[in-house]
């Protein structure tokens, strides 16, 4: 969590764990902030405000052991998506990821 995001994992209140590959997994509570890029520029910002995606109830920080071999990386599920509005497109032809919310508030484009 320190490589990503830049916080202590210790500062986050800690809430009931989920399971992740049958682990117990601590859930923390916390929010994100997703970034809109610039278009064809997938790591520069766009200078658009961020928007606030809240995680109810918190965020699962899987450990390296736990399914070994697979991607360490931030993921933002389905139950992010749901409970923010969020919608995901995925144009394979282009290599274009879009979210956006329903005001079209866009995320990656």
């Amino acid at each position: 969590m320190i490589q990503w995001a830049g916080i202590k994992p210790a500062y986050l209140r800690t809430l009931r764990p989920t399971r992740i590959y049958g682990v117990p997994v601590p859930q923390l509570a916390a929010n994100l902030w997703l970034h809109r890029n610039r278009p064809s520029h997938r790591d520069e910002f766009s200078g658009f405000p961020p928007k606030l995606v809240e995680a109810e109830p918190g965020i699962a920080v899987v450990p390296d052991a736990v399914g070994e071999g697979n991607p360490r990386l931030p993921l933002l599920g389905l139950r992010a998506f749901r409970q923010n509005g969020l919608r995901l497109a995925i144009d394979g032809d282009r290599q274009r990821v879009t979210i956006r919310t329903r005001s079209k508030f866009w995320i990656f484009g």
